[in-house]
C-alpha cells in the first residue's frame, strides 16, 4: 500500500462523498496514551507485532481469513 498525499484526497473528495468525511482529519497527528488505563485498570499494552499475529490467528481459527 501507499500513502496518498492530502491534496489528492481533498481533490478526490470533490467527487467521492465518502472521502469528504475523512478530509477534516487530514494532516493531524493522533497521539494516544495508555497511562490512565494502566493506572486505573492495570492494563498492560502488548507489542504491536504480537497483537497483529494474535488477531491473524484468531481470524484463521474462525474461518474469516
Amino acid at each position: 500500500t501507499r500513502t496518498m498525499p492530502d491534496f489528492m484526497v481533498r481533490l478526490a473528495a470533490l467527487f467521492d462523498r465518502a472521502l469528504r468525511e475523512v478530509t477534516p482529519g487530514l494532516g493531524r497527528k493522533h497521539l494516544y496514551k495508555t497511562d490512565k488505563a494502566q493506572r486505573v485498570l492495570g492494563f498492560e499494552p502488548r507489542a504491536p507485532q504480537t497483537v497483529m499475529l494474535d488477531c491473524a490467528r484468531s481470524l484463521i481459527e474462525k474461518g474469516a481469513a
